[in-house]
C-alpha cells in the first residue's frame, strides 16, 4: 500500500471512471475471497456475532449413573 498516485491532473470524468473500476475490482476480489473461504471450510458459514442467540448454548443432558 506504499504506492502514491498523482490524480490531480485527471478530469472529473476520469476520476469517476477510475473510482467505478476500482469499486468493481474490489467487489470481484471480495466475491473470490468469499468463494475461496467457502471452498476451504466446506461450505460452513461463519457465526453471526450480531445474532441475539449467538452466545446461547443448549442445555447439557444429564448423565445417568451406573
Amino acid at each position: 500500500m506504499g504506492r502514491t498516485f498523482e490524480l490531480s491532473g485527471l478530469s472529473e470524468q476520469e476520476l469517476t471512471d477510475l473510482i467505478d473500476e476500482a469499486t468493481s475490482i474490489r467487489a470481484i476480489r471480495r466475491a473470490d475471497q468469499r468463494r475461496e473461504a467457502s471452498r476451504v471450510t466446506g461450505g460452513a458459514k461463519r457465526h453471526d456475532m450480531k445474532e441475539p442467540t449467538h452466545h446461547l448454548r443448549p442445555t447439557p443432558t444429564t448423565r445417568h449413573e451406573r
